[in-house]
């Protein structure tokens, strides 16, 4: 059994003025999974950083995460940037948003094992590498996220997995302590 996992972390602060085994169904699959990390990350920072806000689910950033593990899926960089070195789910936020005055971040990670997906599996695995990581265990537990959509594809037998965040406008000091963490882990 050959299995590769693969993560990276994005936060981008912006204060912008006028921001079951293996299942059969890859659609299934992902939905499940989708569930499984909300779950076990609301448990996580609850546990870990109990002052935080909830995460509340937000439909549009899951519609966004989704599109950013399609793209992937379908060969794009498995990276926060594109080709032309823009963020796109930054980009996402602020049209769909719009207009948008806060804080994003962005987890991914995917993960290939030559007998398929298993969607629990995957969940878990997600879980564990984004919380063992500095960088993704930051975007977790920020204080400065409020909401959050979480999109999983499965596609032959690789799965990827998109988290974004979004919070409220936050001030100057909060943007500057933030972007010198983001540097530092950078």
């Amino acid at each position: 059994m050959t299995t590769t996992r693969r993560l990276v972390a994005a936060s981008l602060i912006l204060l912008l003025a006028p921001f079951a085994a293996f299942a059969g169904d890859d659609t299934d699959a992902s939905v499940r999974a989708e569930k499984l990390i909300a779950q076990q990350l609301a448990v996580q920072r609850a546990a870990l950083a109990p002052t935080a806000p909830k995460l509340a689910a937000d439909a549009v950033l899951t519609d966004i995460a989704r599109a950013r593990s399609q793209e992937m899926a379908d060969g794009a960089p498995f990276s926060h940037q594109n080709a032309q070195g823009q963020y796109p789910a930054y980009i996402m936020v602020r049209e769909r948003l719009a207009p948008f005055h806060g804080a994003i971040g962005e987890n991914i990670v995917t993960e290939s094992n030559s007998f398929g997906i298993d969607a629990d599996a995957f969940a878990k695995n997600a879980v564990d590498g984004w919380l063992g990581s500095p960088e993704h265990r930051a975007n977790i537990l920020s204080p400065l996220f409020n909401k959050a959509g979480i999109g999983v594809v499965i596609k032959d037998n690789t799965a990827y997995a998109t988290e974004v965040f979004a919070g409220p406008l936050i001030t100057v000091t909060e943007s500057a302590d933030h972007l010198r963490r983001w540097d530092s882990l950078h």
